[in-house]
């Protein structure tokens, strides 16, 4: 049955997609070209009706969106599907659901499709058919960028005028998938990014370094937000730095930074002081070690454990040094203290700097304390340290 299928249709010179149904896809793909030019008339035909559809409402929209769908599986990939699909996007009505599908059917089929010459025309048409329906769905915007629209502007206003952060995000989300046509949103991210009381800035910094990747210029900006006091802002900066100047550690702002980071070991505020050993951690090195092993003693839990990271990343044998046995000889001592926070903060240091001299002053620990919290901890530290090579 599907041999003869198969042969019924390639004696044609167009056979329709309909003609066999897209339950039969396999059949469609092992013609080859004349299995795509059957799908590429399939969509070039479809109504006005169909290409509005929304599927699951409207008769034929599925089959329009599985078409697009199979224009993608071709291989070697179908030279009629670039054409098929930017026909398609610039149709004034297809549905906004759709376009999705197209662009996925698009990279799929011929990743370069966008800087293709030979579909310059095409592309652009595309672009200017998707950009002049804005007003009517602001997703059309994003997409219109994927096609080379600059769009930049729009989807800056889409972000500042939306009416909730879940909105906010996914105008910021619209504006890293439009890629380098969104490069005129760059101004107004860096604005936005510096602004402490700006709106999503985690989200903005990391679309920042999406939209401006190999622009240095931004670099000013972000280096400081490693020192921000939101942990969410540092984590994002970090990433951003790396796509918009993989060198970046290396030029004078990282090396002003760490100086800035290392006096913040000793701030008041427990967020600097994380934040300070998380930036040494950065764009430290081995020199840094005697700076950061009197961090892992902090009272807090979350300097502790940002000390102890960022010794484990500027020098692996940071614990045979002598900045770090004398910060565990402290720590030994505290566990006899009075107080029980000491002790509890005295077990959470040696969590980090694991010395083996500590093995038997914790089990004195463990065998004299009568705080749980302390004893139950101490006791999962020796256990760790028991295990250490």
């Amino acid at each position: 049955m599907l041999t003869r299928r198969r042969h019924r249709l390639a004696g044609q010179a167009h056979p329709h997609v309909s003609d066999i149904g897209l339950g039969a896809e396999r059949s469609v793909l092992d013609l080859g070209p004349t299995g795509a030019e059957a799908v590429a008339a399939t969509l070039a035909g479809l109504s006005d009706e169909v290409v509005a559809g929304r599927t699951g409402f409207v008769k034929g929209a599925e089959m329009r969106d599985r078409a697009v769908a199979l224009l993608a599986r071709f291989d070697p990939p179908a030279k009629a599907a670039a054409p098929a699909l930017l026909a398609l996007a610039a149709k004034p009505k297809l549905h906004v659901e759709a376009v999705p599908g197209v662009l996925a059917a698009l990279d799929k089929a011929n990743p370069g499709w966008a800087a293709d010459p030979t579909h310059q025309a095409a592309v652009k048409a595309a672009a200017d058919a998707l950009q002049a329906r804005t007003a009517e769905n602001p997703l059309f915007a994003g997409y219109a960028g994927r096609f080379g629209a600059a769009v930049g502007p729009e989807l800056v206003r889409q972000f500042e005028t939306a009416r909730s952060d879940p909105e906010a995000v996914e105008a910021l989300g619209r504006i890293a998938a439009a890629g380098p046509a969104a490069k005129g949103a760059v101004p107004a991210l860096t604005k936005r990014a510096a602004d402490k009381d700006g709106r999503n800035r985690p989200a903005v910094i990391d679309t920042l370094g999406k939209v401006a990747a190999g622009d240095p210029t931004v670099v000013p900006t972000l280096v400081p937000l490693l020192l921000d006091p939101d942990a969410k802002v540092r984590a994002a900066a970090a990433p951003a730095l790396d796509r918009v100047d993989p060198k970046w550690k290396t030029k004078p702002a990282a090396k002003a930074l760490a100086a800035t980071a290392k006096g913040q070991l000793t701030a008041a505020d427990a967020g600097k002081r994380a934040g300070g050993a998380e930036v040494l951690g950065l764009v430290g090195d081995a020199a840094q070690v005697p700076a950061l092993c009197p961090a892992v003693l902090d009272t807090d839990p979350a300097v502790r454990a940002a000390a102890g990271k960022a010794l484990d990343t500027i020098d692996a044998d940071w614990r045979a040094k002598p900045a770090a046995k004398q910060a565990a000889a402290t720590a030994v001592k505290q566990l006899t203290s009075a107080e029980v926070r000491k002790r509890f903060d005295a077990v959470g240091a040696l969590d980090v700097l694991l010395p083996s001299t500590a093995a038997a002053p914790l089990e004195q620990l463990v065998a004299r304390e009568a705080d749980a919290n302390t004893r139950r901890y101490a006791e999962q530290v020796l256990a760790r340290l028991r295990k250490a090579p």
